[in-house]
C-alpha cells in the first residue's frame, strides 16, 4: 500500500518554525514514520488529525523551552540594571524626577481634559443631545436665547428631533432651614427630564408632557448641604420665593449642568417661567428668555439637523416677518456646548504638558546617551566575547523601561498633588470640573506614557551599535567609538530641541505675562477699591412696585447711617460681572431715521450711584433725590452712546423711548439729563458699550445689588448690613457679598490662570533643559580631562579654559534660541485671542525669554567649566 505524503501546509509550518535547530530533520522524519503507521491502521482523515495535533504539541514545547529562555534573560538584564543604578544613584535619581515631572505636568492635564474633553456626560445616548440658539444677522452677533413661541414652532415642525425641551435660568430665595438662603436654579419644561434622562438617588423624575404644577428636582449637593441627605426627602415641601414646591427627586452626584443649579422647578405651562411669573409665554415671539435643548433622531447627525431646522427657521421669517427676520437657527452638539471656551484653555494646557514631556523625554534620553557613552569600554567588551548586538539593545532597553517604571509613582503622585492644585487655581463656574480626579483611566494613561518613553529614551542610546566583524576588541572598540560619535550628535540634538521647547514656553508664559499686566493698568472708568457689592432680590409674592421702591430707599437710609460708611447706591447689575450685549432697541427723538437697528444696554440705579464708583458726569447732572415717576422721566447716558448715536448734536436736553412707538403721541418719552464717563461693562480687554441709565425711583426693581463705599476696609461693614437687612426684613438673604475689587479680580481668573500654568511648565521646561545642558557639557569635560590637563601643563590660563568649556555649551544654546525663536513666532499664533495689549512679536517678551534662557544656561556650564579649571596637570601626565 502507497503511504500518502504527510499534510504539505503543516509540514512547511514547522519546518519554518524549527528553522535553524540541528533536530528539524529528525523530528521531521519522526513525525511522517507516524503518519504512515497511523494511516494504515485507522485511516488517512485519522492520520491528518493526528499528525497536525503532533505539529502544534511540538510548537508548543519550543515555545515554552524558548519562552523560559526569554524570562531568564529578562530576569538577568533587570538584576544587571538595578546593580547598575546602584552604582550610579546620581543618574538613577536625575532620571526618575525627570520623568516623574514630565509624567505628574502630562498627567495632571490629561485628567482634566479626561472629566471635560473625554469623559461623556452623565446622560443617556449623550451624543445625540445637542443645544439650540436663535441667532440673527441683522440684529446681533451673538447666539442668543429663543421665544416661547419659536421654541414651540421649533418643536412642532422639525423631524429631525425626538423632542425638544425648554429651560430658563432663575436665582431663589430659599426659605427652608434655619435662615434664608439665595439659590440658583432652572425653570424646565415637564419633559426636560425625559430628554435628558439623568441618574437619580431617591424619587423619580417627571417624564412626559403633561405639567406638574408646584414640582421640583433637587441637585445631591443642596440635598446634602440644606437638608443633610435625609432620605424622606421625597414629597416634603419646600418654599422658594413665597411659594410651596413638593421634592420630586433627588438627582445623582455625578450630574452636570452649566451655571451649577441647585434646584429645578417644573413650570406649569409649555414654556420655562419664573416660579413668580403667573402668565404663560407660550404666545411670545419677542421676548427672547428662554434655552432649548434637544435630542436627535436616531442616526441625525447634528450637520443634517442644522439643515433641516436651518428650513424651519425661513418657514417661520416668512409666516413671521415682523419678529422672525434675520432669525436662524444654530445647533450645537450639548457636549461642546457644556465645555464652551474652556476648551480652547484645555488644548492650550494639553500642548504645554506635550512640551514639557516631549523635554523630559529629549532630557532623559540625553542622560542616557552620555551614560551609554561612558560604557564603552563595557560594551567593547561584550561585543568581543560574543554578545549581539541585538541582546546589548534588550539590555539596554530593559534599564529605561525599568527606569521608566520607577518613574511612575512618583510621576501618579505628582499628578494628583498637581491636579488638586490645578484646581485650586481653576476660576470656578467651570463646567465638569468637578468631575476631575486621577482615576483608573488617567493611571493607566500615565502608565502606557511612562512605558512609552522609556522605550523610545531606551532605543535612542542604543543606535550606532553596529554589528561586530569579528571579534577581535578593537573592531569591538572601533564599534562603540562609532556609535558613541552618533551619540555625541543626538545628545547635541536633545540639547539643541530641549533649548527650543524651553523657549517657546517661555515666550509663551512671557506674552500671558504681559497681558495680564496691561488688564490690571487697564482703568475700568470706575474706582472698585473700597467699595462693598451685596445682591438682594424681593420676591414678587410679597413685594409691589411701591413696597420694593420703599425696601430700598429704606435700607440704603439705614446703610449710610452705619459707621465707617461714605457713600452708597444701587445698581441693577454691576459693572464687569455682567455680559452686556445691547439687545433693548430704543428710539431717540429727531434722529434722522436710518436702517440701522438702535440698541444700546441699560441699567436702572439709585442717587449717587455715579458719586459712589467715582465715574465722573462728563456734562449735564446726576439724579436727584426728587427723580421720581411724578416728576417727569428722564435719563443718564454714557460717553460712548452719545459717540454712537449722537456725535453731532448735544444730547443734554433730548428725548428717548424705551417703551413705545414715537409716532405715538401716548409714548413715553424720557429726557437726558446727563452724560456720564464710560465704564467698562463687558470686560476689561472690551470697549465700552452704549448705556442708558434709569433712576431707580421711576423703575422700582425688585432685584438689585448695594454698592457701598467705605472710609476703611469694607469687608468690617458686612455684619453691619446684614443687620440692617434682616432689621427690615428677616425672610429676605443677602447674597454674593464681597469686596468689588475681587470682583474686578476675578474677571481676569480664566487668563490667570493659563498664565500661572503656562509660566510653571515653562519653568519646569528650563530647569530640564539646564540640566540635560549641564549633563552634555559634563560628559565632555570629562571625555576632554587628559586634553585639558595637557593645557594646563603648557601653561594655558584658568579663564580661558573657563571660557572654552563655557562657549561649547552656550554653542548648542545659541542654536537652540535661533532654532526655537523661529518656531515661537509661528506657535504662537494660537494665542492671538488670549492676549491683550501686547503684540504676538513684541521683542521685549523674546528679549526677555531669551536672557532668562541664557542666564540659566551659563549657570549650567559654570560647574563643570569650574571643575575642568581644576584638573590637576601633574596627575593627568602622570596617568599618560
Amino acid at each position: 500500500m502507497k503511504v500518502p505524503r504527510t499534510p504539505r501546509l503543516a509540514r512547511l509550518l514547522l519546518g519554518l518554525f524549527l528553522k535553524g535547530d540541528q533536530r528539524r530533520a529528525l523530528i521531521l522524519g519522526d513525525l511522517a514514520e507516524d503518519f504512515g503507521t497511523t494511516t494504515i491502521a485507522r485511516g488517512l482523515v485519522a492520520a491528518r488529525r493526528e499528525y497536525w495535533m503532533g505539529v502544534a504539541q511540538i510548537m508548543f514545547a519550543f515555545t515554552l523551552e524558548g519562552g523560559r529562555a526569554v524570562v531568564a534573560d529578562l530576569l538577568q538584564d533587570i538584576r544587571i540594571a538595578l546593580r547598575s543604578f546602584s552604582k550610579n544613584p546620581g543618574f538613577t535619581a536625575s532620571v526618575v524626577i525627570t520623568l516623574a515631572v514630565g509624567i505628574g505636568a502630562t498627567t495632571s492635564i490629561f485628567s482634566v481634559a479626561d472629566a471635560t474633553l473625554l469623559r461623556p456626560l452623565p446622560f443617556r445616548d449623550p451624543d445625540r443631545l445637542a443645544r439650540l440658539y436663535s441667532t440673527n444677522s441683522l440684529r446681533s452677533e451673538f447666539d442668543n436665547p429663543t421665544a416661547g413661541a419659536t421654541y414651540l414652532d421649533w418643536k412642532d415642525h422639525n423631524e429631525v428631533f425626538e423632542d425638544l425641551a425648554g429651560f430658563r435660568s432663575f436665582s431663589f430665595n430659599s426659605l427652608d432651614g434655619d435662615f434664608p438662603e439665595r439659590v440658583d436654579g432652572l425653570s424646565v419644561t415637564a419633559n426636560f427630564f425625559a430628554i435628558l434622562e439623568p441618574k437619580t438617588v431617591i424619587g423619580g423624575l417627571p417624564v412626559g408632557t403633561s405639567t406638574s404644577p408646584n414640582t421640583v428636582v433637587i441637585s445631591y449637593d443642596y440635598w446634602v448641604g440644606r437638608f443633610g441627605k435625609s432620605p424622606d426627602i421625597v414629597g416634603i415641601p419646600v418654599r422658594l420665593d413665597g411659594s410651596e414646591y413638593s421634592v420630586a427627586a433627588v438627582l445623582a452626584a455625578e450630574f452636570s449642568f452649566p451655571g451649577d443649579p441647585k434646584v429645578f422647578v417644573v413650570s406649569p405651562f409649555r414654556v420655562p417661567v419664573s416660579p413668580v411669573e403667573h402668565q404663560d409665554l407660550s404666545s411670545d415671539r419677542s421676548a427672547q428668555f428662554m434655552s432649548v435643548v434637544g435630542r436627535l433622531s436616531d442616526g441625525i447627525s447634528i450637520e443634517a439637523a442644522q439643515s433641516a431646522m436651518g428650513s424651519v427657521a425661513l418657514a417661520l421669517a416668512s409666516e413671521y416677518p415682523e419678529t422672525q427676520e434675520g432669525e436662524g437657527i444654530r445647533i450645537v452638539p450639548l457636549h461642546g456646548d457644556f465645555v464652551g471656551e474652556t476648551r480652547g484653555t484645555l488644548y492650550l494646557l494639553l500642548a504645554a504638558s506635550a512640551l514639557v514631556m516631549a523635554i523630559a523625554c529629549a532630557n532623559v534620553a540625553n542622560l542616557a546617551s552620555v551614560r551609554t557613552s561612558k560604557r564603552g569600554h563595557e560594551l567593547a567588551l561584550r561585543l568581543a566575547i560574543g554578545a549581539r548586538t541585538g541582546r546589548i539593545r534588550r539590555q539596554l532597553l530593559t534599564e529605561s523601561l525599568l527606569l521608566a517604571a520607577l518613574g511612575i509613582g512618583p510621576g501618579i503622585a505628582l499628578a494628583a498633588w498637581s491636579t488638586r492644585g490645578l484646581l485650586a487655581l481653576a476660576p470656578p463656574g467651570l463646567v465638569l470640573f468637578d468631575r476631575v480626579d486621577v482615576n483608573l483611566r488617567v493611571f493607566a494613561f500615565s502608565v502606557v506614557l511612562a512605558l512609552v518613553s522609556g522605550a523610545v529614551v531606551g532605543l535612542l542610546p542604543s543606535l550606532g551599535l553596529a554589528r561586530r566583524k569579528g571579534s577581535r576588541l578593537e573592531n569591538s572598540l572601533r564599534s562603540v567609538r562609532q556609535g558613541d560619535h552618533l551619540h555625541g550628535r543626538l545628545r547635541d540634538a536633545a540639547v539643541v530641541s530641549e533649548v527650543g521647547l524651553s523657549l517657546l514656553l517661555l515666550v509663551s508664559a512671557g506674552l500671558m505675562i504681559r497681558t495680564i499686566q496691561n488688564l490690571e493698568s487697564t482703568d475700568p472708568g470706575f474706582v472698585s477699591e473700597g467699595v462693598l457689592v451685596a445682591s438682594l432680590s424681593l420676591p414678587e409674592s410679597t413685594y409691589s412696585d411701591d413696597d420694593a421702591g420703599a425696601f430700598y430707599a429704606e435700607a440704603l437710609d439705614r446703610i449710610r447711617g452705619l459707621r465707617g460708611v461714605a457713600l452708597a447706591s444701587t445698581i441693577l447689575t454691576l459693572p464687569i460681572d455682567w455680559a452686556l450685549r445691547g439687545t433693548f432697541g430704543f428710539s431717540l427723538e429727531n434722529q434722522i431715521d436710518t436702517e440701522e437697528v438702535k440698541a444700546a444696554g441699560y441699567q436702572i440705579t439709585g442717587t449717587d450711584y455715579f458719586r459712589t464708583l467715582r465715574i465722573p458726569i462728563l456734562r449735564g447732572r446726576d439724579f436727584y433725590e426728587s427723580d421720581t415717576r411724578e416728576s417727569g422721566l428722564v435719563v443718564v447716558v454714557n460717553d460712548r452712546f452719545v459717540r454712537q448715536f449722537s456725535p453731532e448734536q448735544e444730547v443734554i436736553g433730548r428725548r428717548l423711548t424705551f417703551w413705545g412707538d414715537p409716532d405715538d403721541p401716548e409714548t413715553a418719552w424720557a429726557t437726558i439729563i446727563g452724560v456720564a464717563a464710560d465704564a467698562a461693562k463687558e470686560g476689561l480687554d472690551r470697549p465700552p458699550v452704549a448705556e442708558v441709565f434709569i433712576p431707580q425711583r421711576q423703575a422700582p426693581m425688585r432685584q438689585a445689588t448695594f454698592v457701598v463705599r467705605t472710609e476703611g476696609n469694607p469687608e468690617l461693614i458686612i455684619p453691619d448690613v446684614r443687620r440692617v437687612i434682616r432689621s427690615i426684613d428677616p425672610l429676605v438673604p443677602l447674597f454674593d457679598v464681597v469686596r468689588f475689587d475681587e470682583i474686578v479680580s476675578m474677571s481676569l481668573a480664566s487668563r490667570r490662570f493659563r498664565m500661572v500654568l503656562l509660566t510653571v511648565f515653562a519653568g519646569a521646561a528650563v530647569a530640564m533643559a539646564a540640566v540635560g545642558l549641564f549633563g552634555v557639557v559634563s560628559y565632555s569635560v570629562s571625555r576632554r580631562m587628559r586634553e585639558i590637563g595637557i593645557f594646563r601643563a603648557l601653561g594655558a590660563p584658568t579663564p580661558l579654559i573657563l571660557r572654552q568649556v563655557i562657549m561649547s555649551g552656550l554653542g548648542r544654546v545659541g542654536i537652540g534660541i535661533a532654532l526655537g525663536t523661529i518656531v515661537s513666532i509661528g506657535a504662537v499664533q494660537l494665542l492671538a485671542s488670549q492676549v491683550y495689549g501686547v503684540s504676538l512679536s513684541d521683542p521685549t517678551v523674546y528679549l526677555g525669554a531669551v536672557v532668562s534662557l541664557g542666564l540659566l544656561s551659563v549657570a549650567a556650564c559654570v560647574v563643570p567649566a569650574v571643575r575642568a579649571s581644576r584638573i590637576d596637570p601633574v596627575h593627568t601626565l602622570r596617568e599618560e
